[in-house]
């Protein structure tokens, strides 16, 4: 017998006694009620396989850990599957997925993405699905994005054309590049036409890089 006619007959079984003190159209309509549970409402109540979800529902997934030799952010799309082991000419391996770069930015292990390398080269590509603005680097290569963070970074250092605030432990610089250094997108940025961004909203902790992008301050 399946399981739906072992829970049928049971059904029935406990409807029983309503029968003997309802009578036939008391029961009948307590038996529609019944079969209604079983068919409609009873598959809702039981627990989803592992995996699975009702429709619209998103399964979680735990973010990649960047290491060192480990690909940093692939969960989320080609524009962060990078090995920062592979960016060697700009980046130095200091173990446990630490990466130094040549102006002394730490990127991490940290974010969403796994890894803060992998969460810079988020900012490479236009993400048009994002809930309010994106900023977008015009510069979509990995190497030449380090560089360019690095460049930034040394400015916002020396104080030229940068401000800052702090926020406890972190430190926010928003600096200008003094160029178009990419764009504004997301949903916001295109229903603004994805205005060009001249400044970079760059955030630090000590010497480590949590996230930078383009802004219109």
């Amino acid at each position: 017998m399946s399981r739906e006619s072992r829970q049928m007959a049971a059904a029935f079984r406990a409807l029983r006694p309503v029968y003997d003190r309802l009578g036939t159209r008391g029961s009948l309509a307590l038996i529609a009620l019944a079969l209604v549970y079983l068919a409609v409402a009873q598959p809702w109540t039981e627990p989803w396989p592992a995996g699975a979800g009702p429709v619209g529902s998103t399964p979680s997934a735990q973010a990649p850990v960047g290491d060192s030799g480990a690909r940093a952010g692939a969960a989320h799309g080609d524009q962060t599957d990078v090995d920062p082991a592979e960016l060697s000419d700009v980046l130095t391996d200091q173990g446990r997925g630490v990466f130094r770069s040549p102006a002394g930015l730490r990127y991490t292990r940290g974010s969403v993405h796994g890894h803060r390398l992998a969460h810079l080269l988020s900012h490479a590509r236009d993400d048009p699905a994002r809930d309010g603005p994106h900023g977008v680097f015009d510069e979509s290569d990995p190497a030449e994005l380090v560089r360019l963070i690095d460049a930034l970074y040394l400015q916002a250092q020396e104080g030229r054309a940068t401000r800052s605030r702090r926020e406890r432990e972190r430190t926010v610089y928003t600096v200008d590049a003094g160029e178009r250094i990419g764009y504004v997108g997301g949903e916001t940025g295109a229903r603004r036409g994805r205005p060009t961004a001249r400044h970079v909203r760059m955030v630090v902790e000590g010497d480590r890089l949590i996230t930078a992008y383009p802004v219109i301050p």
